[in-house]
């Protein structure tokens, strides 16, 4: 049986677990015919729970640094005993002597208008130089690949688009209380990329005098968010602005289902989950009008100039007024949303592990 490493040292919160939580719990109920194992943060094995098909081991390092140096020095003594590596967070070895996938999906990584610091600026270094010698690189989306493999200058046939899902099950066995109120609903962190500003600026314009804002998310920013704090009070609106602050998973589903809408203002993205459990949820998405965007929610967003409080609140208002038209797009959301599952997912992802096995046995 074929063997795959998976190294998910950097997988400790925010999407990049997400996505590692999702693929292990497609990959129990079904491995494809490959045998995996997963290279994970010791701190993490309670949070991923038990795995049956999933080989686990767990590794402590003590900063960014050595882990960073474990993976260019270590690992690829390590994955010398599989036959694929697959590194999901944008970062592989600069040497190896297997064939490597490399996933990419952190924008901050290469457009750094909203984070330039010296951490980003090597891990670019190291994914652009890792990025040479990989047999694929793996993309969450059209918009994505198009924009960070021009950045990097990635070959058009190195290049796969592989879209992630929708967690149906987890939202199946949350607990799906009513949550009181009358809310737009922007799950997000509070983040600089987040443009959570826009949304908090663009209250005033808002129609209905009632509809609050609720914002879910933590934040490794927190300068951002005292700006954002600061905006509230001196908005005058804090009785209609609630920060919720990182949010339960098993919340999420109520949170969704009966909010007015959901709202990103988000002007760098590589794919946006919040997108499909809104549509899953029946919950209309009012999004900026970036082109990742479009290509996961089509018809059934709402869209709006980014940067533009104006702009959202017209978005907004349009939603609430047209009730029909709100119904026609909650029922292209729900359709579309059965493409995005974990299922097909991995089963892509997996065909293109086949792929460069059989290209390198060639």
């Amino acid at each position: 049986m074929r063997r795959i490493a998976i190294d998910a040292l950097s997988a400790r919160g925010g999407g990049g677990w997400t996505y590692l939580v999702n693929l292990v719990r497609e990959l129990e109920r079904d491995t494809r015919g490959f045998r995996f194992t997963l290279l994970v943060h010791t701190d993490q094995l309670e949070r991923l729970g038990a795995t049956r098909h999933v080989e686990v081991v767990p590794l402590r390092l003590p900063s960014v640094i050595a882990r960073v140096a474990y993976e260019e020095l270590v690992l690829p003594v390590w994955a010398r005993g599989f036959d694929l590596l697959y590194a999901p967070a944008d970062i592989s070895p600069l040497f190896a002597n297997v064939p490597t996938v490399v996933a990419m999906r952190n924008l901050n990584i290469y457009d750094r208008r909203y984070y330039d610091t010296a951490r980003l600026r090597w891990l670019e270094r190291l994914a652009k130089l890792g990025a040479r010698r990989v047999a694929k690189v793996v993309f969450p989306s059209r918009a994505a690949a198009d924009w960070i493999s021009s950045h990097l200058g990635i070959p058009p046939d190195r290049v796969e688009v592989v879209y992630h899902g929708v967690s149906r099950e987890l939202f199946d066995e949350a607990r799906d209380e009513p949550e009181p109120g009358r809310y737009a609903f922007l799950p997000a962190a509070i983040e600089r990329h987040k443009c959570i500003l826009t949304a908090v600026r663009s209250i005033r314009s808002w129609l209905d005098p009632k509809l609050e804002l609720w914002i879910a998310g933590g934040t490794t920013d927190p300068a951002y968010r005292e700006l954002v704090a600061r905006e509230i009070e001196s908005s005058g609106l804090e009785h209609r602005i609630r920060l919720l602050g990182p949010v339960d998973y098993r919340r999420m589903p109520g949170l969704y289902r009966q909010a007015q809408a959901m709202i990103l203002c988000s002007e760098l993205e590589t794919f946006g989950h919040p997108v499909l459990e809104a549509m899953l949820t029946g919950c209309p998405p009012v999004v900026s009008d970036l082109p990742v965007f479009r290509e996961i929610a089509g018809d059934s967003g709402w869209y709006f100039c980014p940067g533009e409080p104006e702009a959202l609140a017209g978005a907004l208002n349009q939603l609430i007024e047209r009730p029909d038209e709100r119904a026609r797009r909650v029922a292209v959301g729900r359709e579309r949303v059965e493409h995005f599952t974990w299922k097909r997912s991995v089963d892509d992802l997996c065909s293109v592990f086949d792929r460069v096995l059989k290209e390198a046995a060639s």
